[in-house]
């Protein structure tokens, strides 16, 4: 489909002093003072009722690279998920864009915190680890797993290596009493920061 001169828009440009609308019903009356950019490199306006974002969606164009991070993590993060759900019931992806982090956390049991719970005696298990990127290096931090099923340990951990590519480091602190070294051994294609 082409787009002709009639059905093309060009928004109007927006002065310091010009008046807008704002609130829930767009009926309360504001004045723009200023201009400035969110934590997204999004158009902010500054108003005398406080700072209104210009654009409800996001536009990729206008984030740094820093922002961008996501474009690279967000695809890993929902194929990780994607992994954890034929596993684990409840799983949840939280994003940090101050941090440049995304955190996926994954249970059989559902809890009000964000971290997987393992109860003795029961057969619960989870995972909670995050991504990050170091400059170009994609790094997978192990923040806990938890497990008293045999095998899932491994299971959950494979789910998360499925998603990243080769050569991504992977951060974790080892208490396992020797877990991470068979991992490491299994999986040398990775970049361990044991």
């Amino acid at each position: 489909m082409r787009i002709s001169e009639i059905d093309s828009y060009t928004p109007p440009s927006l002065d310091v002093g010009d008046d807008l609308l704002i609130g829930k019903f767009k009926n309360r009356k504001a004045r723009i003072t200023g201009f400035a950019k969110d934590d997204h490199e999004q158009p902010v306006l500054k108003t005398t009722k406080g700072d209104q974002k210009l654009f409800k969606p996001r536009i990729p164009k206008l984030m740094t690279e820093e922002t961008a991070t996501f474009k690279t993590l967000l695809p890993i993060s929902l194929a990780m998920v994607k992994n954890f759900q034929q596993l684990l019931p409840h799983v949840r992806r939280h994003l940090n864009p101050d941090r440049n982090l995304i955190y996926v956390y994954a249970s059989t049991v559902l809890t009000s915190a964000n971290h997987p719970l393992a109860v003795p005696g029961s057969d619960a298990c989870g995972i909670n680890l995050s991504l990050s990127l170091n400059g170009d290096q994609i790094r997978l931090r192990i923040i806990e797993i938890t497990s008293n099923q045999k095998g899932m340990g491994a299971n959950m951990f494979k789910a998360s290596l499925d998603a990243l590519p080769a050569g991504s480091e992977i951060y974790l602190t080892d208490m396992s009493g020797g877990f991470w070294q068979k991992m490491s051994t299994k999986y040398p294609n990775f970049d361990w920061k044991i």
